[in-house]
């Protein structure tokens, strides 16, 4: 069961629907006058599952809210005993006076 779990993949409508649920039932704290936002997330690799979450300030995430967020999947998916990657990746504003 343990393999299984190690080597699941979960699609990215699943995992944005659960981020959904999470971030509606706890939302993520106040940094001064800024607050995280999730804009979705996918998985990136399995053995071990690693997921990237694009957001709009990494520096935000605290670590006890990762930790909230690495707890709610590992019961959602039976990821215990498995170790879970998050990687935080900034979502790159369009600028449309940018040139390619």
């Amino acid at each position: 069961r343990v393999h299984e779990n190690y080597h699941r993949r979960i699609n990215t409508g699943q995992l944005n629907s659960l981020m959904e649920r999470i971030v509606h039932e706890n939302n993520p704290p106040m940094v001064g006058t800024r607050r995280l936002r999730i804009y979705y997330l996918t998985q990136i690799g399995t053995a071990p599952p690693n997921f990237i979450l694009f957001v709009n300030y990494p520096e935000l995430m605290s670590n006890s809210y990762k930790r909230y967020l690495l707890n709610r999947f590992k019961e959602t998916y039976d990821f215990f005993g498995i170790p879970l990657n998050f990687v935080l990746k900034q979502k790159n504003k369009k600028n449309p006076f940018a040139t390619k």
